[in-house]
C-alpha cells in the first residue's frame, strides 16, 4: 500500500502521475494476535462468534498497545471475561474504556468480603445562580 503526499504550495491537481509515493509502514503483527486471541476466548466464554470490526478495533488495540505489552492486555480480557456484567458486555471498545478497572482486577474486587473502600469526603460548592428579572 502507498500513500500520495501534494504538495500544498502547488496548484496542480492531484493525480498519480504528479504525486510522491511513500510506503505505507507494515502492520503491527501484534494487533492481529490479540484480536484473534481475543476472539477464541470470547467464543469459548460465551459460545459464539465474536464479529470482529477490524479498522475500529484495530485501532483501539494499536493504542493500547502503546501503553502495554500483549500480555497486558490478556490479563486484562481475562479479568473483564472473569466479571459477569463484563462478561455480558465483552469487546473491545469496553476493554478499551474501561482498563484502568479490568488491570486492577475488575469490579469484582469490590465485592469481596472484607473490602472496604477507602473513605473519602467530597465537598462541591456550587455557586446559585441568580436570575434577576425586571418587570
Amino acid at each position: 500500500m502507498t500513500f500520495c503526499i501534494h504538495d500544498a504550495k502547488s496548484n496542480k491537481k492531484l493525480t498519480t502521475k504528479n504525486c510522491k509515493k511513500i510506503a505505507a509502514a507494515p502492520p503491527d503483527p501484534r494487533i492481529k494476535e490479540f484480536i484473534l486471541w481475543f476472539g477464541e476466548i470470547y467464543q469459548t466464554v460465551l459460545g459464539v462468534e465474536y464479529i470482529v470490526s477490524w479498522p475500529k478495533e484495530s485501532k483501539l488495540v494499536k493504542s493500547l498497545l502503546t501503553k502495554l505489552d500483549v500480555g497486558g492486555l490478556k490479563r486484562a480480557s481475562e479479568n473483564m471475561f472473569n466479571d459477569d456484567w463484563g462478561k455480558s458486555h465483552a469487546s473491545i471498545s469496553l476493554l478499551n474504556s474501561q482498563i484502568n478497572q479490568w488491570r486492577s482486577g475488575g469490579r469484582q474486587k469490590a465485592r469481596q468480603p472484607g473490602f472496604t473502600p477507602a473513605k473519602t469526603k467530597v465537598t462541591y460548592n456550587r455557586p446559585k445562580n441568580k436570575i434577576a428579572v425586571k418587570v
